[in-house]
């Protein structure tokens, strides 16, 4: 991606932020504007990906930079964020679970 490329904040509409300074400016703009930053969920595969949390297992399921799976002697075993899991357990079970837990802020 190029660091001088104009990306459009999710919780703002009219800030247009560059590509390099986009995530600080999402952190600030998640401390300004409180209640936005409220609805949104942020993506566990890209943390520029801020959407609708009643969109949140959607965009998991189709997102562009969704982890995938490593050999590692011959059985497949998930690899999500660096984090070593069961082979039994995708990274999409993993977080529909998530998604499932009461009073859970995995994604705020």
């Amino acid at each position: 991606m190029d660091p001088e490329r104009l990306i459009q904040c999710p919780l703002v509409k009219h800030h247009m932020i560059r590509a390099r300074r986009f995530p600080y400016h999402l952190v600030k703009c998640k401390e300004s504007n409180p209640e936005i930053a409220k609805k949104l969920a942020t993506c566990p595969f890209n943390a520029r990906h801020l959407v609708p949390r009643a969109d949140l297992s959607d965009h998991i399921m189709k997102c562009k930079d969704k982890a995938f799976m490593e050999q590692d002697g011959g059985e497949e075993t998930p690899v999500l964020l660096g984090v070593l899991m069961p082979a039994s357990m995708s990274a999409g079970s993993l977080f529909t679970s998530l998604l499932r837990v009461p009073g859970s802020r995995v994604f705020s």
